[in-house]
This record gives structure tokens, sequence and C-alpha cells, in this order.
């Protein structure tokens, strides 16, 4: 849609023009926009123009019939309302009337030879037999036809046919703001202000852009997101299903505003280069299509900057209630840019608080508001309205234009400041700006005042004579006083300003600071990699992460070096005391892990990335066990220091204690386990302060499940230990010289099952096989006794001719591992009664500590063992069957305090301390790179949705010059023949449906090509040497080219025609890359210069001047900052808009060929002839991360994926390499 609605051209007056000849005149247009079926409000035009009250008086009754005859007409014939009844304009075919006012009538069209919609502005026949009128009309028209901008709306072409002029533009599907703001107070609940009362309610669409723009959480959608008006499942809505009335109050919705204020402030930056000034910015003329995309329409007040006839303010045109006051209140001076920047500013107040800036129920009061009021401010009105955001809305509302923002440029670049989140360059009026703003409001009441003041002075002297002299020391104190108060609220004042601008350096300085300290940590991290010290390298990334409420700083270097430090061993962070024990659910799935903390943590085998915790426990975990099902967790945490104990039961699905067994403060537990079925819980307690130990066991087969009833109890002195099943095993000891007992005891009945006598000890290492039939128990001088569980009998005797000090079983019961003091694990297969040694340690050293895990198919080892002297070894694999070492831990030589192996035995679990590392026996493959080129490699290209790579080569070796890679995976989607010629560049549309190649060809070397097909579409000639650089313009409307004839094109995609010719270069021009807000395009040569092209006039805007000759160029994606390098390895960075050099970049490698920024602008990537891809901070200059490339290959090009997750480059070589990040 396209929006006219007239409110501002009711009435113009003119200064030199009679009274009565303005009034016929103005009489005869409401005549003309009645019978054209305009609604016009007869009252209230009566109330804004009270000098001619009377003449509408007298025409009401003819003026109100015409009107009840026009709306009876419009519903029985819609024709009538196109100009004189047709049903066509020249090529021009009437679809329906969408809007109409003072300057014209507005209609959808289709235009016939095209057969496109457009929007068709007619001046009526009698405004146009009208000169001023007609003249009025042309100048709109050619106002609007010489500005090429995203946010004005374009127009097409200008004609007359059978004397009825007009002019067509764009057709924009969409509202204008003005019925969004209705919308919005129908959505809140608002009252309609007095000059919007007599306007039709808000229709579905109005209410759904409305919806948009209240529940978006960082703006309006984008191109590629349209909404389809509807409110979302997530947003808060009433039972009408519309938006809860608080909407606009949110934080997102100001930002949303101050989007839609960028949009609009750049569309006028452009106007006012161009010398056109609107003189009627309102919600009336700012159109919002489906996609965001916000547009500036109707300059039927338009004027060129300069025009002497019509600049004057004393022509009172527009809306009164968006006017600037030097418009409004007929000052004579000249109008400038400064008039657009009030509206806008109106504007924005307007729908920042859904309430008029300056409201009066006439004229009169709204031009005295203009003169002396001030507008509320926003923040009163709305408390989520940013404090930056207010400041910037009254700076452009300032009454006086030397107070406002100078041009339309100083608006947006403040606007764009605030939606960033950068310091702004406006500052709030200080107390001596408003006390000096209030004094001239009221300049009346002020001498009012001092007269009284002055005539009680002088009755004062008359009659008191004699108090002159005490009077006049006193208003000598008061002066002092009044110009020490002055000075002290300037002073504060200044101070004030000085502490904000402090502030902002010092919080610059502090972000400066953190993006150094990050460039830093990210080169120790790869200095560590580098040095074989991943563990080091991990921890120095794992303390860059962020916190939960801080910003994530974790960029593409980042991810890379994470990504290379994790390749084979990840750590699991999450504990902030040493891990004190561990547990794998029954189904494999769930990792569980308790510290000397007492906190317990829960992860995902497979990924190990972290699922939550259990918070319930304040001693140290010792003890945990599943029940078969895996839907319970039974946890036992006890301490020696603080004598207290604890039992809780879980319910994993709600991470709820359901059970606290009773506590026995004072005592150890030892042991934890779940008897047959998991209907009772069992633990071994133990004391260092009391001999003996007990064996407690709890029914839980209970309805109540809240509640553990102690179901049977014994105490024993012996050593005690316990089968995974649950029952107990007691070894006695008894004096020297007699024999000891052992006992099983059955836990379901408390029976001794059997009594078996054996040699004397006091405390042996102990262990039962996983289906609890085998037990087995070393006894001094190197044996180790194993026995059958159930009858006691003695199943073997295995000599190792050393102190044991751990056993083990694999998980089948067939082999028991026995770690002895003598360095060596003896590994006994209980079938075979064969044996090996598995030298893990060295002889000598005492007591020392065995770590012992088999794989769960019983045919691997992992093994760790500690003691005094030599501290610890590595975590070793052995292979059970040959007892060869099949891998050793490749990182530190931690004390290991336990091991596990993960369910598919392809990972081990290492505990040191308080972090847990997954060591990757099996690593996952990493994705393959692309098979590249057979021939040199000259360049690659992402789609926009970052589904396809392409490349180019040259055509010597292989004639499939031109290949599409699927980055995920590094397969070949498609290639074809690019033709003659080194496909030198190429470029994706924004659309992915067409690719662009240049080529070092003399002629015939810019080709379009289907991206499904490889069809080759069209040749574009014109260049008369080699095309080094191709690229497509973001809305894919466009492309450009250029090379070795130092000439820069700009193509029509559509026609295939060149619109542009750029020359200025005196030599090769090596790149191109086009502004990301579509304004301009920068291209790079070897003369050393990157030069500006405005896009739309082909003019140049600028030229930034390089050291030496220039071999690439790259815009940031947030348009802030265009780089270049150079053959000198040189890499400057520009300020687009200022031409202000922001840095300098010294790269070691050689000549740099390429560059890239990443998607968030943050990193730039460089590399050239000496092979090295170097990351760069784009903000500190800081080298954060090298990349291997191939040695002495020259890299041609590189490119990020959209999502920054890829970094792409190739080479001489003819290599496509893919660097993946997170």
């Amino acid at each position: 849609m396209n929006g006219l609605d007239g409110s501002g051209s009711a009435f113009t007056p003119d200064s030199d023009t009679d009274i009565d000849s303005a009034i016929v005149e103005w009489a005869a247009e409401l005549a003309e926009r009645v019978r054209a079926g305009e609604q016009v409000d007869l009252s209230t035009l009566a109330v804004e123009h009270p000098e001619r009250a009377e003449v509408l008086r007298r025409l009401l009754p003819a003026i109100k019939a015409m009107a009840r005859h026009a709306r009876s007409l419009a519903g029985r014939r819609p024709s009538a309302s196109f100009p004189g009844g047709r049903r066509t304009l020249g090529e021009f075919q009437f679809v329906r009337e969408i809007g109409r006012g003072g300057m014209g009538v507005v209609y959808e069209a289709i235009q016939s030879p095209l057969n496109r919609s457009v929007a068709l502005k007619v001046l009526p026949v009698v405004a146009a037999s009208d000169p001023r009128q007609f003249e009025r009309f042309q100048l709109e028209a050619r106002a609007a036809a010489c500005l090429r901008h995203p946010h004005i709306v374009p127009v097409f072409g200008v004609g007359c046919e059978d004397e009825v002029p007009y002019y067509a533009m764009q057709f924009i599907e969409g509202r204008s703001l003005a019925e969004i703001l209705l919308a919005l107070r129908s959505l809140e609940g608002l009252a309609v202000p007095d000059g919007d009362r007599h306007d039709p309610g808000p229709d579905a669409l109005a209410l759904a852009l409305a919806t948009d723009l209240t529940r978006l959480p960082h703006g309006l959608p984008t191109p590629e997101t349209p909404t389809t008006g509807a409110p979302k499942s997530d947003s808060p809505v009433t039972p009408t299903g519309l938006p809860e009335p608080t909407a606009t109050r949110c934080r997102a919705y100001p930002r949303t505003i101050a989007g839609l204020g960028l949009q609009v402030a750049k569309a006028l930056e452009h106007a006012h280069e161009s010398r056109v000034i609107h003189r009627d910015i309102k919600p009336g003329n700012l159109l919002l299509d489906g996609r965001g995309h916000l547009w500036v329409s109707d300059f039927g007040l338009a004027r060129f900057l300069g025009d002497a006839r019509l600049t004057q303010s004393g022509d009172l045109m527009g809306t009164l209630r968006y006017m600037s006051p030097e418009q409004a209140l007929g000052r004579h001076v000249v109008i400038d840019g400064r008039t657009d920047v009030y509206s806008l500013g109106v504007t924005l107040y307007e729908l920042l608080t859904l309430r008029a800036a300056f409201e009066g129920t006439d004229r009169a009061d709204i031009l005295q508001a203009l003169a002396r009021g001030e507008p509320t401010a926003p923040r009163r009105l709305n408390a989520a309205v940013p404090r930056d955001l207010e400041t910037i809305v009254l700076k452009a509302m300032a009454r006086e234009p030397a107070d406002r923002y100078q041009t339309a440029r100083d608006l947006a670049a403040d606007l764009a400041r605030f939606l960033d989140g950068r310091p702004i360059t406006a500052r709030r009026p200080s107390l001596v700006d408003r006390t000096a703003k209030l004094a001239a409001r009221n300049r009346g009441i002020v001498i009012a005042v001092t007269l009284l003041s002055a005539l009680a002075l002088i009755g004062l002297v008359g009659g008191l004579a004699w108090s002159n002299n005490w009077l006049s020391r006193h208003n000598k104190q008061l002066s002092l006083a009044q110009n020490r108060s002055n000075q002290l609220a300037r002073q504060a004042e200044g101070h004030r300003i000085d502490a904000e601008h402090q502030r902002d350096l010092a919080e610059r300085r502090r972000w400066f600071a953190e993006r150094h300290f990050h460039g830093a940590q990210l080169r120790l991290a790869g200095e560590a990699l580098e040095n074989g010290r991943f563990e080091r390298a991990q921890d120095i990334l794992h303390d860059l992460e962020s916190s939960p409420d801080a910003t994530d700083t974790r960029d593409f270097a980042w991810h890379s070096l994470w990504r290379l430090a994790c390749q084979t061993v990840e750590p699991m962070y999450g504990h902030d005391r040493g891990v004190s024990a561990l547990a794998i659910a029954p189904d494999g799935q769930t990792l569980v892990t308790g510290d000397h903390g007492g906190t317990i943590r829960l992860w995902n085998v497979a990924s190990g990335q972290p699922l939550g915790s259990l918070v319930g426990h304040t001693v140290d975990v010792n003890g945990l066990a599943f029940t078969s099902d895996g839907r319970f967790l039974a946890s036992a945490a006890s301490s020696d220091l603080t004598a207290r104990s604890e039992v809780f039961l879980w319910e994993l699905s709600t991470r709820r204690i359901t059970t606290r067994l009773a506590k026995r403060d004072g005592w150890l537990i030892n042991a934890l386990r779940f008897g047959p079925g998991d209907a009772s819980l069992w633990t071994h307690i133990s004391s260092k302060t009391r001999p003996g130990s007990q064996v407690f066991g709890y029914n839980l087969a209970r309805d109540d499940a809240s509640k553990a009833d102690e179901a049977q109890r014994w105490d024993s002195r012996d050593q005690v230990n316990m089968t995974p099943d649950g029952h107990v095993v007691a070894i006695v000891p008894v004096e020297a010289g007699e024999r000891d007992r052992w006992l099983i005891r059955d836990t379901g009945t408390g029976r001794v099952d059997w009594v078996m006598n054996g040699s004397h000890n006091t405390q042996i290492p102990f262990a039962a096989s996983a289906d609890s039939r085998i037990v087995a128990a070393a006894i001094p001088g190197g044996d180790v006794v194993c026995r059958d569980a159930r009858t006691g009998s003695e199943l073997a005797r295995l000599a190792t001719g050393a102190s044991v000090f751990k056993l083990a079983f694999s998980p089948d019961g067939r082999t028991l591992a026995a770690g002895c003091e003598s360095g060596f694990v003896h590994l006994f297969n209980l079938s075979t009664k064969r044996e090996q040694r598995l030298p893990v340690g060295e002889a000598g050293r005492v007591k020392p500590t065995f770590v012992l895990a088999f794989a769960p198919d019983g045919m691997k080892l992992a093994t760790s063992v500690w003691a005094v002297p030599g501290g610890s070894t590595r975590v070793t694999i052995w292979d059970v069957a040959t007892g060869r070492r099949q891998a050793e831990y490749p990182g530190r030589q931690d004390r290991v305090s336990n091991l596990a192996f993960a369910p598919d035995g392809r990972s081990v679990l290492i505990v040191s301390g308080a972090i847990l590392r997954r060591w990757c026996l099996e690593p996952e493959p990493e994705p393959a790179s692309p098979s590249g080129h057979a021939d040199e490699a000259w360049s690659v290209a992402f789609s926009h949705d970052g589904r396809l790579l392409a490349s180019g080569a040259d055509d010597t070796d292989d004639s499939n010059t031109i290949k599409l890679w699927d980055p995920a995976t590094g397969r070949l989607t498609r290639q074809w023949s690019g033709g003659r010629g080194t496909v030198a560049s190429l470029a994706f549309s924004p659309d992915g449906r067409l690719l662009v190649t240049g080529h070092l060809e003399p002629t015939n070397n810019v080709r379009l090509w289907e991206t499904a097909s490889g069809r080759m579409l069209a040749t574009l000639t014109g260049h008369t040497d080699g095309v080094r650089s191709v690229a497509f313009h973001p809305d894919g409307a466009l492309l450009a080219s250029a090379g070795s004839d130092r000439t820069v094109r700009i193509w029509d995609v559509v026609t295939r025609r060149c619109r542009s010719e750029l020359r200025g270069h005196t030599m090769t021009v090596q790149g191109l890359a086009f502004a990301p807000d579509r304004s301009a395009l920068a291209s790079a040569s070897s003369d050393g210069s990157v030069r500006l092209w405005h896009v739309g006039s082909g003019r140049l805007l600028r030229i930034l001047q390089g050291p030496q000759k220039l071999t690439a160029v790259a815009f940031a994606p947030d348009g802030e900052v265009v780089a270049a390098a150079d053959e000198d390895g040189t890499l400057t960075q520009w300020n687009p808009a200022t031409g202000e050099r922001r840095g300098v970049i010294h790269s070691e490698d050689g000549v740099v060929r390429a560059l890239a920024f990443a998607p968030d602008s943050q990193a730039l990537a460089a590399a050239g002839e000496g092979g090295m891809i170097e990351v760069w901070d784009a903000v500190t200059g800081q080298r954060l991360l090298t990349l291997p490339g191939q040695q002495h290959q020259l890299v041609h090009s590189l490119a990020f994926s959209p999502d920054g997750r890829i970094l792409a480059s190739c080479d001489h070589g003819g290599s496509v390499r893919i660097w993946r990040g997170p």
C-alpha cells in the first residue's frame, strides 16, 4: 500500500495571496475532494480555521449533501472512484483506490507491458487546471524521482494522459505508521487523540503489524523472516487473542521504534544530500511492510533546497501536529533539513508514548503549545523508554533549529550508536539550560515580578529612607550568594558532564582491556597446544567462557582452539572440589559424580555435556548407587572432620529427595548397595574412634516412600565387604597363631550361608564378580583366594609373590586383576588358569595405590598407580588377551582417583582432583574437507544460507573449473566447466539461485550461472581485460565486476545491462565489496587506493589511500569498518562514513591476498603468499589464531560461513580447505 492521508493538505494559505481568492480556491478544493469521495471532516476544519468559519457555515449544507451523495455512490459504483470513470490511464489499468489527499489520488494499478503492480498517483482534472497545483504535482514527481534509496518509495515513471498528470511508484504492501498507531492505541486501550477521532478503526493488517512491533524481542522481522501478522504462541495474550496492554512497555519495543527511526533518518540523509526537503514527515507518510522495511512516501510538499519561491516558512503546509515551530509559526527563515529532523522526532515521540507531543482542542491551542510548551518527557509516559533514546528524541524535537541535530546523518548516527549499545553524542539539557528556557517562556511573568519588586522597593525607599543602606547591603549579599550559586551550578554541571565522559571512557577502556585479555589468553592457549599441553589449553579456554549473566566472548578463534584441544581428551568441568564418587546408570546414558563439597552432578555419557545437579548434601559424597531400572539414585555422604553422615534416595526424573535415611553421626559410610529387587538398601559404616563396624539394612518396599524403616542391623568387629547384589562378606580376624574365618550372610534372610577357615590377616583387599557368584581376597604372602559365594568352596588360589593392594574382576567374571607392590598387575584367567603380568609401575615403592577398570566387554584394562617415591603413572590401556600396551594417556601424569570405561568401551572417564576428563580411544573422525581442484584454486564463496560452498579454479589441468561442495560433509555436490579462462572470483546471489563468475579473459569475462543446474544464463560483455573480482548487491538486483581494465561496472541482473561504468583507478582493480547498508561499493586497486562509490548514482563518495599496492578489500558486516590488504602485508581499516583510519595490522606472512570478516565483525581473517591463515582481532589488532595452511602455497581466497562456524580457504596448489569453529 502507498499511503496518502491528505491531513496536511486541506488548506495552504499564501501570505501574498488575497484572502477572498484563497477562500474561493479552498472551497473549490473541498468540493473537488468531496466529489472524488474523500472523507472530509468539516467540523474539524472549522475549528482549525476559525477565520473562515462563517464561509464554511454558508457552504455546509451543500457540502454535506455532496458528501452523502458521494458515500452512497461509493458503495454501489466502485468505478466512479477512477478519474473520469475510466478504467485505464495510458499503459496502466486501475485496480482500486488506496488513498487520496489534497495533492492527488493514489490507485493500485497494473502496468501492462511489465505486468507489475504499481502505485499510480493522479492529479484530478480540477486540480490540474490550477497552475499552482499542477506545478506542485510536477515538483513532487521530480523530487521523488531523483531519489534512489532503499527506504524511499521509488518512482518508475512520470507522464500525462488526456490532460491527467500522473506518476507511477513501487507498490508497497503494508500500512502507514498512522494506521499502526491507531492499532497500537486500540491494543493498549488508549483514547484516540483529537486529530485522529474521525479516522476509521485499524484493519487486520494494521493490527498484525502493530502486534509484531510489540512482541518481537529483537525488533522487526527481516525480509528473510517475514511475519504473517498472527501472534506467536509464546506471546502474552488476552482472552481476545490480542497482546496484553503492557506490550509497548516491554524493553524490546523502544529498540524496535529506534530501528524504524534509523531507517527513516538514513532515507532523509539521502534526500537532504540530494537537496530535497520533505517538509511533511509524519506517521501517515511512513509505510511499513510485512518484512519490517520502512518506506518514506508522499513528497507532495517537498522542495529543493535553494528554491527561492517556496522555501520560506511563511507557507503553512503540512500537518500541524508534526510541523517544526519555524514552519507552524510562520517564521521567515530558510527551511532546511532540520525541519524534517524535528518532524521525525515528533513521530518517534508519538510511537514511543502513543500520545501526541502537543495536544490541543483547536489550531490555536496547538500553535500555543508549539510556541511555548515543552513535551512531556517520554519516560514519564512509558518507563520502558531508555534514557539515551529519550535524549535523542528530545534533541531532535528542540524548538530552535540550532539546538537540534544539524543533519539527518547525525540523528541516524546517534540512533545507530544507541542500537549498538555505544555512547551517544547527544546530552540531556543542563539545569542552567532548563532555567533559561523557563524564563524565556514566561517572560511576562518575569517582567511583572521585576516591576512589582521595583515598585515595592521605591515605596520602601520613600517610606523608610533609613532602611536604604540596609537593603543595599542585603541586595549585595543576595547578589553575591546568587552569583556563587550560579557558579556552583555551572561547576556541578561541568562535573556531571565530565563524570559522564569519564564513565564512558572507563567503560570503553574496560571493554578494550577485556578484548586485549581475550586475545592474550587465546595466544597462550595456542602456544600450549603447540607444546602438546592440551590440558593447559583447555583450562585457559574454559576460564574465558562467560558467566550466565555476561556476554559470550567465545568467537571463531576460541572454538577453533577448543576443537583442537579436545580432539582426543574432552574435559567435563563442573565440580569445584575433588570428585570422590562415580556411577553410571544401568542404561549407560547418564553419568553421576559426587565431590568433597557435597555436590552431585549429572552428565550425558555420550556427549559429556552437563545435565544438572542434585543439591542436598553438606559433606563429602563417598557412595553412589542406581536402582536396577535407573529411576532412583542412592547417595551416601560422610566426613571424619565433621563427624556427620547422611544417606539420601533421589528420584532422577524430578531430581527430588524422596527418602532421607536416619543419620549416623560419628560414623563413616564405607559401602552402599541395593538389595535384590531394589527392595532394600544396605550400608556399611565404621568409625576411626570406635572398634568394629556396623551393617544396616533399610526396607524400601513401603507405600510411603518418604520413609525407610530399619530392617536389619549387625554389629561386627570384622572386616566387612559387600557384593554387588548386597550380600555381606566378613573376614574375621583372630589372635596370631589361630585360624581366621570367612563368613557370608544373606541380607534377605539374615542367615549365615557359610563359614570358612582361612589364614590370619587383619585388613585384606577384596573383590566380588559382577554377578556376585565369586568372591576373592588377598592373604599374606601374595596369594589370592577365590571362593564360590554360594558354597564357600575354594575355586582358585593364585600366587603373585608380592603383597597385593588391589583386586578387580572383569565384567564377565573370567579375569581377575591384582595390583602388587612389585609394580606389576597380575591378570588371572579363572577358566584357563593362565596368568599375565603387566608392568604398570616400578618395584620398591611404598604402599602403592592402584586404580583398575575393565572395559564392559572385558577385553581392555585401564590402569594407574600412585606411590612414593615417583608419584603417579600415566593411565594406560592394556589388551587383556595378550597383555600388550594398547594406548597411553597423552596428557599430564596427575594422580588419578577413579577410572571407568564408557558403556560403549570407546572412551575412558578419568577422575583427577576436581576435573573429570573423557579420553576418547576411538575419536570421531573430523568431517572431511573438499577434495579440491587438480589445478590452481582461485576463489571460494558461501551461499547466503551456508548450505553450499563454491570454488573456482584455473582451466589448464581441470576442465571442471566450478565446483559446489556441501560444507557440512565436504562432499562434492555439483561441478561444471566455467568455460575459457581462470575463474578468479565468484559470488552467490542473496537467494542462492544464481552464481556469477569473473574470468581472466580479455572478453566475455563475466558469466552468470543457474546454481541448481550449472546452466549458463548470460555473458555480460563490456570489460576489455581480465576480471578479478565480482560481487552481488545485498538485494540481488545488481552485481559488480572489476579487473585489469581499471574500471568498475555495475550490472542490472534482470536486464543483463551495464548500469554504470565507474572510472578513476589508474591500475588493476583487485577487489570489490558492497556495503551492508546497500548504499556504497568499495573497490581496491593496485594504485594503492580504496574508492567508495554511491551505488545508485555512481558518483565517487570518498578515496581512502593505502600505503602500498592493494590486493583485497572487505566490509565488516556491521558496516562500521572497511578493510584493505596490501603487498607489504599491511591490513588497514577505515571508517567508511568519515574516511578516518581506524587501525593498522602488520602481518609477517608476506603479501596478503585474501581478507574475510567474521559475521560478528570482531575478527578479521587474512592470508596470502606465506600460506598461513591468520585470524586477527579487528578491534585491538591482536593475532588470535594461526591456522596452518599449505606451506609456501599462495592462499587466493577466504570466506566465512554466514553463521561464523566455518572458514573456507583455497590455494595455488588446488586445495579447498574447511576450518571449523563451533
